[in-house]
């Protein structure tokens, strides 16, 4: 695993988001997302983060799917 965590090509990190992917049961982690660099170089807002928590749950809800 630490071969796929070397594996980024992105060296100008300026701005990342990073969560948790829970699945129905909210209590233990499927999986984790990582956002590097809004497009643009914008700040990430209040919106992005609302964004970003309902793709996560998307995510946790197709992993159980898939289960």
């Amino acid at each position: 695993m630490k071969a796929v965590d070397n594996l980024s090509t992105s060296h100008d990190v300026k701005n990342f988001l990073i969560g948790p992917v829970f699945g129905t049961n909210k209590t233990t982690p499927n999986g984790i997302i990582q956002f590097i660099n809004k497009k643009g170089g914008d700040e990430i807002g209040a919106s992005d983060i609302q964004k970003f928590n309902e793709m996560a749950d998307l995510i946790g809800m197709s992993i159980d799917n898939t289960n």
